[in-house]
Formats: structure tokens, C-alpha cells, sequence
């Protein structure tokens, strides 16, 4: 493998350990609820695994991420928490990350108990956070085929890349729209995360408790939105940044 692939590989391989990060900060403020087709959240708590499978075998690097485990709580009035160990070749765990999602407040991720909390995205108030919208996704442009996954029916989306690998993602209508699997395929090897466990219901409310009181930091947000602006998507960026001014507004409060 040269050392351009690899260098690739081993970004795609973290990324997909955090992409529930990703999904779970954009998806709510990227899902606007309208006309007829909206249904009551579900509430549910999912257990995740995400693993990696490099082509050619070596020794991993010291502290580098091979594998993970999450869990994500999730609540009918749109409130959720996701914890996510990551762990080293030899099982020893490397980080931990606790992501909060607060209908009228925000998502937020935090990795180190002193802080600070990471603003992700905003969040729509309970009212509407409690509502999603009925898509089988057969609509969605990148839509290529139908599969189960854990006794789900999952629709498909498949995103190219220039080097010839893709990206897959498996999205549930039945526990609305959450990504039962995720898998990229890379000249460098395969990573792959999927759900093991799936438990209906509103979870105890023992698991969520308030929003930790720490300094709220922008660096992530800020970053995703450098990115949107250097591709030149004005929309994405305008609202990006309302995002931000309103949620800088908020803390000044």
C-alpha cells in the first residue's frame, strides 16, 4: 500500500468511527418536518461496533484507534445521548466521547470531563424534535437498493469516490431514519460500523441527566464551516453561520 493510500485509509477509518458524531449534530438541524408525512418519534437505545479491516496486515500504532464501541440513547420528545469508547489494538481504551442532544438547545460533544462542551449543530425545539418525517429515501439521489439489517428494513445510499472506492450508508424508516450500518470501501481496506443491539422504548430516564455546566467551545463547528465555505456552498454557509451567531447569542444569556 503506498503511503498516499494509507494516510487515506486511516482517515476514512477514523471517520467513520466518529460519524455518529456528524449524523447526530447535522441530521436534526438538516431535517425540516413539513406537510402530511410527519409521525411521532420513536424512542429506543441502539449499541453500535465499529471495526476496521485493513487489506494488508501491520502493527498498529501506539494509541491509534482500531475499533469502537457506542451507545446511543435516544428518547420519543427528540433528546438523545450517545456514549462512544474507542480502543487501541490491544483493547486498551484511547478516548471517550459523550454526545448530548437537547431539543431548543443544541448537540454537543464532550471528551474530556473539564471540557469544554463542543457545539455540533443546533437543534429544533421539543415540539418539533418530537416529529419526524415518513421517507422510505427511494427518492434520495444516491439511493441504490433495499436491505435488512437486524430485522430492519434499511434503504441504501451509496456516495463514489474519485479513487474508486464508496461509501454505503444503511438508513431505517422504522426507527426514523437512524443508520443501522455504515461502510467505506478504500483501496487501503474496509471499515464497517454497524448496530448489534436494539432495544424499543423510551430509555430510563436515569440515563440522561442535565446539560454539564462547562465553557461551550466552537472550534468543531467552526471548522465544518471553514470547509463549506472553501466549496463554495453559499446556502450551506449562511446557515451554518446563523447557527452559530444564535448559539453564541444563547451562551451570552
Amino acid at each position: 500500500m503506498s503511503h498516499k493510500s494509507f494516510t487515506r485509509f486511516r482517515a476514512i477509518s477514523i471517520a467513520i468511527f466518529v460519524i455518529g458524531a456528524v449524523s447526530a449534530g447535522f441530521a436534526y438541524s438538516l431535517r425540516k418536518p413539513s406537510g402530511p408525512t410527519l409521525r411521532q418519534r420513536k424512542g429506543f437505545t441502539l449499541a453500535t461496533k465499529s471495526t476496521v479491516i485493513p487489506i494488508i496486515s501491520r502493527q498498529a500504532f501506539p494509541k491509534e484507534i482500531t475499533h469502537s464501541n457506542s451507545i446511543r440513547y435516544q428518547r420519543s420528545d427528540g433528546t438523545f445521548k450517545e456514549v462512544q469508547t474507542y480502543y487501541d489494538s490491544n483493547d486498551a481504551v484511547v478516548k471517550k466521547t459523550i454526545l448530548f442532544g437537547i431539543p431548543g438547545q443544541g448537540v454537543f460533544s464532550l471528551t474530556n470531563p473539564q471540557g469544554p462542551l463542543q457545539f455540533l449543530s443546533s437543534m429544533r425545539p421539543t415540539e418539533q424534535a418530537s416529529y419526524v418525517r415518513v421517507d422510505d429515501g427511494h427518492s434520495h439521489p444516491n439511493f441504490v437498493r433495499d436491505e435488512w439489517v437486524k430485522g430492519y428494513q434499511t434503504y441504501v445510499l451509496r456516495y463514489a469516490e474519485d479513487d474508486g472506492g464508496y461509501f454505503e450508508v444503511y438508513c431505517a424508516p422504522d426507527l426514523d431514519g437512524e443508520e443501522l450500518r455504515t461502510m467505506a470501501v478504500e483501496p487501503g481496506g474496509i471499515s464497517i460500523r454497524e448496530v448489534v443491539g436494539i432495544t424499543m422504548g423510551n430509555p430510563d430516564e436515569k440515563v440522561f441527566g442535565p446539560l454539564p455546566n462547562l465553557l461551550v467551545g466552537y472550534d468543531i463547528f467552526k471548522q465544518k464551516l471553514a470547509t463549506a465555505r472553501e466549496a463554495g456552498n453559499n446556502e450551506v454557509v449562511e446557515g451554518m453561520q446563523r447557527q452559530l451567531d444564535e448559539q453564541v447569542a444563547k451562551q451570552m444569556r
